[in-house]
């Protein structure tokens, strides 16, 4: 009797010892499962702001090429003003010495 209490023993042992290791896998897969999506979550987030950046970079860029060509294009009239500047002085020195002679 006494070895029949013991194998009982052993077998409610080994049962809850079972139940216990399937527990701490569940409670493993679990806490993996949560963790994937955790940083699957975080993933998204962080390519969610580089996607943001990354507008707000070509939204830079595009303002930046129409200042340059802004730029390019006030360069050329202040170069055709000295050209007329320049023409107006000869111009007025050529009427001078016409009103002279």
């Amino acid at each position: 009797e006494y070895e029949q209490l013991k194998g009982r023993v052993r077998m409610m042992t080994d049962a809850d010892e079972d139940v216990v290791k399937r527990s701490k896998s569940r409670d493993l897969r679990t806490a993996k499962s949560m963790e994937r999506v955790r940083a699957n979550t975080e993933m998204t987030e962080v390519l969610g702001r580089i996607e943001t950046e990354k507008q707000k970079f070509q939204q830079l860029e595009s303002e930046k090429m129409a200042l340059e060509e802004e730029v390019q294009r006030l360069r050329t009239l202040e170069s055709k003003v000295k050209e007329l500047e320049e023409e107006l002085g000869e111009k007025g020195e050529k009427l001078t010495n016409m009103e002279m002679a």
